[in-house]
């Protein structure tokens, strides 16, 4: 199994300035992302990396990048985390800009099929 962290690896590429990095900043429109309880620590930047403020096209080439150079040829099982979460935008206009299956098709279309959505 390989897990990814969207955000952290967003996080990560603008941190370091590598081509992603550079390429993410300039798409980045931010919008306001709410947690899920007003006691939610934000550790790791979900915030200000949320995929939702980036270009999707943008994103899964990132993660299909990423995938080429972590994934064994064992590891049949992808969990990505914090791709689908356009619905912790706080505006409604920005939630209905990008609806969860716009993110799910192009998960589905350029990384692989998709046997399980969990929300948390």
């Amino acid at each position: 199994m390989v897990y990814l962290s969207v955000y952290q690896l967003i996080k990560q590429h603008i941190e370091e300035n590598t081509d992603f990095g550079k390429r993410l900043v300039a798409t980045k429109k931010p919008k306001d992302i709410y947690l899920q309880t007003a006691q939610a620590k934000d550790e790791f930047g979900e915030h200000e990396y949320s995929a939702a403020h980036f270009d999707l096209d943008l994103v899964i080439d990132l993660l299909k990048y990423t995938l080429a150079r972590v994934r064994t040829p064992t590891q049949r099982i992808v969990l990505i985390e914090g791709m689908c979460n356009s619905s912790r935008l706080a505006d409604p206009e920005d939630r209905m800009e990008l609806r969860l299956m716009d993110e799910l098709f192009a998960i589905e279309r350029h990384i692989g099929e998709v046997q399980a959505i969990i929300g948390l």
